[in-house]
């Protein structure tokens, strides 16, 4: 139900990877949807040319940003001026907009805009997505108004007032059809085959294709053929190579660079093999889909780890570091869950089942609403 309060403008401070944008999207939706009042804009680093951004769904402000990286004085000089820019910008941009808060999704995005907030004293809140939380998050987490959690174990490494809240997702991420059989019929795909769902997320996705591409002609012949994939790959080149390898295999398969529709996919799917963002394991919970997740070696503090140890440490899931994986490897562990000879996907499904039954009922949305209604009340 809308509710239909005074206007207020809010600011959704991201920019950069899908595992960043995602849920601030999500979180733009659910309100929009709970509150006819709240005029938003997006501002952060990137936007303008972010593949994973609906620039005609939103007002955007696009600024200047950069990682602070390498030790070279003269690239620490260009990256310091990049974000002073931003900052700037940021400024400006706040200014203009005059918004009642800013909610900031992490990330060196995000950083001149949450900079900006806190030198005009506009309230922030924050949204963590993963179990280790970043940088930026953790820097103003203590003078925020609260941050929003999903992972339990980012609960300890957070300062300030934080809450559990279900991860906000996009409307594509949840499912448009009603059953695993009609969404698998909507792809082109054969309800009577064990379905397979491959991706690499918005980063990391090059060694997932690589590996499945290897992988695939001994897995056929491990599950006797009795399988089919769906690969979102993240890469134009890989998509045409994974199709003909495929084809070659005699495996039936959807293959695109990247599907608007993950939802029904997770619902058409019986396991997957992904990397572990925080977006795709909570999709996995929502879904209850067994997978084997890999997490991307490079993300910042390993974040990707501890969000698949979420899983793994109740059975929910398997971990592989990419160092251990071959083809044969892969071919072995992903045979085993298609075929679920010992029952490893069914015991899998019944951890996930009990990982929905935990999940907060709490959203993100609904704290920013609570925190604009206390700010309304005070003023």
């Amino acid at each position: 139900m809308v509710e239909e309060l005074k206007s207020h403008k809010i600011i959704v401070a991201a920019g950069g990877s899908g595992g960043h944008l995602f849920p601030a999207v999500g979180l733009a939706e659910d309100l929009r949807g709970r509150h006819s009042g709240v005029d938003l804009v997006f501002c952060g680093g990137g936007l303008a040319k972010s593949a994973y951004f609906s620039r005609e769904n939103f007002v955007f402000e696009d600024v200047s940003c950069s990682g602070l990286s390498g030790p070279s004085p003269w690239k620490l000089a260009l990256a310091g001026g990049r974000i002073a820019r931003g900052v700037m910008q940021s400024i400006a941009a706040l200014r203009r907009h005059k918004p009642k808060l800013v909610v900031g999704f992490g990330s060196f995005h995000s950083f001149p805009v949450l900079v900006a907030a806190r030198l005009l004293g506009i309230p922030l809140v924050l949204h963590e997505a993963n179990a280790i939380p970043g940088r930026v998050v953790r820097m103003f987490a203590p003078g925020a108004k609260n941050t929003g959690y999903y992972f339990d174990a980012a609960a300890s490494r957070l300062q300030g007032l934080n809450r559990k809240v279900a991860m906000p997702r996009r409307q594509t991420a949840l499912p448009t059809c009603a059953t695993r059989e009609e969404a698998l019929t909507s792809f082109g795909l054969d309800p009577q085959l064990s379905t397979l769902l491959v991706f690499g997320g918005s980063q990391g996705a090059q060694a997932i294709n690589a590996l499945l591409l290897d992988a695939v002609p001994l897995l056929s012949r491990l599950t006797n053929g009795q399988f089919q994939v769906m690969h979102f790959t993240g890469n134009m080149e890989y998509t045409q190579r994974l199709r003909d390898g495929y084809s070659a295999a005699g495996v039936p398969c959807y293959v695109r660079d990247f599907e608007v529709r993950i939802g029904d996919a997770w619902l058409a799917a019986d396991c997957a093999f992904t990397r572990s963002g925080a977006c795709t394991v909570s999709e996995m919970v929502l879904t209850q889909t067994p997978g084997l997740l890999v997490p991307y070696p490079y993300a910042m503090d390993r974040h990707q780890d501890a969000n698949a140890d979420a899983l793994v440490s109740v059975g929910a899931a398997w971990k592989r570091m990419q160092s251990e994986l071959n083809p044969e490897v892969v071919a072995g562990l992903l045979a085993k869950l298609l075929n679920d000879e010992h029952g490893q996907r069914r015991a899998m499904k019944t951890a996930l089942v009990q990982l929905v039954s935990q999940e907060p009922q709490e959203t993100l949305a609904e704290l920013v609403l609570e925190l604009l209604r206390d700010g309304t009340d005070e003023n």
